[in-house]
């Protein structure tokens, strides 16, 4: 039977359940903004309001699944284990493999043109630098992990309240 082991840092589990301070976060936002709009003006009875409410905490309940899918699987890849010798080096140079082969070969990305090929550059830019530094520079590796922990909480904030 397959067990996974999972090594997070202790200062990521100190964080008092980041899921509910989120998800009450965006309940919060989501009622603020709906409710309290200055253009808000209608009259609607109260069974209707009732269903209102029903269909919008379903809908915000599905948007916060799908946006914490992309949290969890940040958070399940943060273990120490990754930066262990060979392996370590070998997700380094895959990552700059295909850091190489999106900016200078022809992907479906050039395909659909825009900016999602630089967008999608950046992003494998930014996580490669973080990676090499996370690797080679293992004295400051919980000050980084905590600072890109913060990041990725800021960024899915601001995208569940963007929804």
């Amino acid at each position: 039977m397959l067990q996974i082991q999972y090594n997070a840092p202790k200062e990521i589990h100190s964080f008092p359940l980041p899921r509910l301070f989120l998800s009450c976060h965006n309940l919060l936002i989501s009622a603020d903004c709906g409710l309290f709009h200055p253009i808000t003006d209608a009259n609607f009875s109260v069974i209707e309001l009732i269903k209102i409410f029903l269909l919008g905490a379903l809908s915000d309940f599905f948007v916060f699944v799908l946006a914490s899918s992309f949290l969890w699987l940040y958070l399940l890849f943060i273990s120490n284990s990754k930066y262990d010798k060979p392996y370590g080096y070998v997700i380094l140079a895959l990552l700059v493999g295909l850091l190489l082969y999106i900016k200078f070969g022809n992907t479906i990305l050039n395909e659909y043109g825009g900016s999602l090929p630089e967008v999608v550059i950046t992003f494998i830019s930014i996580k490669t630098f973080f990676f090499c530094l996370l690797l080679f520079v293992p004295k400051y590796r919980k000050l980084i992990r905590f600072w890109l922990f913060c990041s990725v909480v800021f960024l899915y904030n601001l995208i569940i309240i963007q929804n």
